[in-house]
């Protein structure tokens, strides 16, 4: 299955368009990202995938890029994966005052994404973005 995301969620504060690259995902090493991050960037992702993202949850300019077609584009195209099997936390990174989190996401298929959620410094979601992990 391929994917094209680039253009589809990468929606960070820190992006003057859709087209810009998120923070480069690096090795997985020990990660210090809290179980309640980690919860919320998972739920988000399954709440994208059934159309029913909590709006309450975004920042404002996340809530006005993340229109329902785009979330349906989204659901559309990675809904056939399933949920995670696997949901596991990379790293972090801070950009211009937000923190971005990194997941690695496998699934029954044996296929991997990154996830990279973004929150803002009042804990509201300023990015989301899946990238396919590349084969080495």
């Amino acid at each position: 299955m391929k994917f094209i995301l680039g253009a589809l969620l990468c929606l960070a504060t820190t992006a003057p368009t859709l087209a810009a690259e998120p923070p480069a995902v690096s090795s997985p090493a020990p990660s210090t990202i809290p179980a309640a991050i980690t919860a919320q960037a998972r739920q988000t992702y399954l709440d994208i995938l059934a159309n029913k993202l909590d709006r309450s949850t975004l920042d404002a300019k996340m809530n006005a890029l993340m229109t329902d077609e785009l979330i349906g584009k989204f659901a559309a195209q990675l809904g056939p994966l399933g949920a995670p099997t696997e949901f596991v936390p990379l790293g972090q990174q801070a950009a211009d005052g937000s923190m971005a989190y990194v997941f690695l996401m496998t699934f029954a298929d044996k296929t991997q994404l990154h996830w990279i959620f973004s929150l803002d410094k009042d804990g509201k979601i300023s990015g989301l973005y899946a990238k396919p992990v590349s084969a080495q």
